[in-house]
């Protein structure tokens, strides 16, 4: 996967997740355009959120993803980055 596609994998993993953080500040073209990082803090994702993030990276990508390392990485964009390089920001490798 491209950054763009996992920029797109992961847009729908969040509203698939009902995190509409990316929506409602008017930031979704942004990201997936790569012009704008989002924190993850101010997507506003509650433990569900996050775990559900988690298992959507882990079923499209093959990388394992655990909320923890959301809060490691801290940005969708450093989320973008780590899945591209097919590792988590503990410094585990994963598969792609």
């Amino acid at each position: 996967m491209n950054d763009a596609e996992i920029r797109e994998m992961l847009v729908e993993a969040l509203e698939s997740a009902s995190v509409f953080g990316l929506r409602n500040n008017g930031w979704t073209e942004e990201f997936l355009a790569g012009t704008r990082d989002v924190a993850f803090e101010d997507l506003e994702m509650d433990s569900l959120g996050a775990m559900e993030l988690c298992i959507a990276v882990e079923v499209n990508t093959g990388v394992s993803v655990v909320p923890d390392d959301l809060t490691s990485l801290s940005t969708l964009g450093g989320l973008v980055q780590a899945i591209g390089r097919g590792e988590l920001a503990s410094g585990q490798d994963e598969g792609k």
